[in-house]
């Protein structure tokens, strides 16, 4: 069972339960150079996927090149616990080497609120194209 409650860099750090580090791995992350509070920071499993290309099915065209992913994970610093979604896309085309090709990402950091209420409106919108 991993252990939830203990002291790393000096200080009480209690684990919710969803935290995948507990305390053995805090204190790793400290022995492995992070600064004390990116040490103590609290981090879920994230949950992903791999961004498609998208085409029209009758002609094939390419609409949206694939490539890229995304990636949704709870963090939890010292201050605040926050939803973090972090969206990944790589350029490419017919003249871009594959050593070529630029990475591109955001990360937004979204609190429980912010969370629920972009989900909603994505539903929402997703249902009005899906239904129209």
């Amino acid at each position: 069972m991993t252990k939830r409650r203990g002291e790393v860099a000096g200080v009480d750090v209690h684990c919710p339960p969803w935290c995948e580090s507990g305390i053995k791995g805090h204190r790793q992350a400290l022995r492995e150079g992070c600064e004390p509070d990116q040490a103590r920071t609290h981090l879920s499993v994230d949950l992903g996927g791999q961004v498609d290309d998208i085409r029209n099915y009758l002609t094939g065209r390419l609409f949206r090149p694939g490539q890229g992913g995304w990636r949704v994970w709870l963090e939890a610093g010292p201050l605040m616990t926050t939803l973090v979604l972090e969206l990944r896309t790589i350029t490419r085309g017919k003249n871009i080497p594959a050593g070529k090709r630029k990475h591109n990402s955001v990360r937004l950091d979204l609190t429980t609120d912010e969370a629920r209420s972009l989900a909603a409106q994505l539903i929402h919108l997703a249902d009005r194209e899906d239904l129209r």
